[in-house]
């Protein structure tokens, strides 16, 4: 019984934080954290590191379970501004296709008026015949 006891102990006093932990650093993984996250994160928790050469243990080292507001914070700011980024990016890719439908049914109306107007006007419409050359010399 008294085994048992401590293994539970163990488990909320040692492991249970070690599992906290690594989701928060593998959170600092995501796409959406970009070198100014990094800066802000670092200038947060007063440290210097060379982002190239950052390892886990740089990680460790600024403990990361006392600290964890912080890092969520920087990371929820992060994540906000790439959902922002993916919006606009919608956005963006929305609105071109309307320009593209709205100059597409420009063009197929102006054609229609065109079709129309020779249609009704042939003697308006350049002949077949005509050669219209320029020389540049």
């Amino acid at each position: 019984m008294c085994t048992i006891n401590l293994v539970a102990n163990c488990y909320h006093l040692v492991i249970l934080p070690i599992i906290q932990v690594n989701a928060i650093i593998t959170e600092l993984k995501s796409d959406a954290v970009k070198d100014r996250h990094w800066k802000s994160l670092m200038k947060q928790l007063r440290v210097r590191w060379t982002l190239s050469e950052l390892t886990l243990g740089h990680v460790w080292d600024v403990d990361v379970e006392r600290n964890e507001k912080i890092i969520r914070d920087v990371l929820l700011v992060a994540q906000g501004e790439r959902a922002l980024e993916e919006f606009l990016r919608q956005v963006c890719l929305c609105s071109m296709k309307c320009a593209v439908i709205f100059y597409c049914s420009f063009i197929l109306e102006s054609v229609d008026e065109v079709l129309c107007l020779k249609k009704y006007l042939p003697s308006c419409m350049p002949s077949q015949y005509q050669n219209v050359s320029i020389n540049i010399k």
